[in-house]
């Protein structure tokens, strides 16, 4: 059975109930997370060997899986830093999020991902570009904020 699902711009990812991955649709970025740029039309088993995926977003480009332990995976287009880690260019399997933090939630934009991790009193933290950068800000913006009560 499926426990988790989600849509991109032109491809979706989906979570089965033992914990593994699987994508679909079209592949430009690497955002299936196969390996390759190849497109697919069937659900398809992500590469890699984590099998503890809780949840999945798909943004434009890009994709992000939550394991059963708060860990972030990310894969696909980078260009904005969207996938939290350096470098800028697509990765085509999932590589850890670079903060190697504790995550309760993730969500996949167009061009940068958002996620509230286990922090006492709960932080958001945003990776990649904002709609609006703010001044003296180069593509990247990496914020944490507190919540308000």
């Amino acid at each position: 059975d499926w426990v988790d699902v989600d849509a991109g711009l032109e491809h979706a990812c989906a979570v089965k109930d033992d914990g593994r991955m699987f994508c679909w649709g079209f592949n430009g970025g690497g955002q299936l997370g196969m390996g390759d740029f190849g497109p697919v039309s069937v659900p398809t088993e992500i590469a890699g060997s984590i099998e503890d995926f809780v949840s999945v977003s798909a943004g434009s480009g890009h994709t992000c899986g939550l394991t059963s332990d708060g860990s972030a995976y990310c894969w696909g287009v980078n260009n904005f830093g969207q996938l939290g880690v350096a470098g800028g260019l697509p990765l085509t399997s999932p590589v850890p999020e670079a903060t190697l933090s504790t995550w309760s939630h993730l969500s996949a934009g167009q061009d940068h991902t958002c996620g509230i991790r286990g922090c006492r009193n709960g932080c958001r933290i945003r990776r990649g570009r904002a709609r609006a950068p703010r001044r003296g800000r180069a593509g990247w913006s990496w914020r944490t904020r507190r919540r308000r009560r």
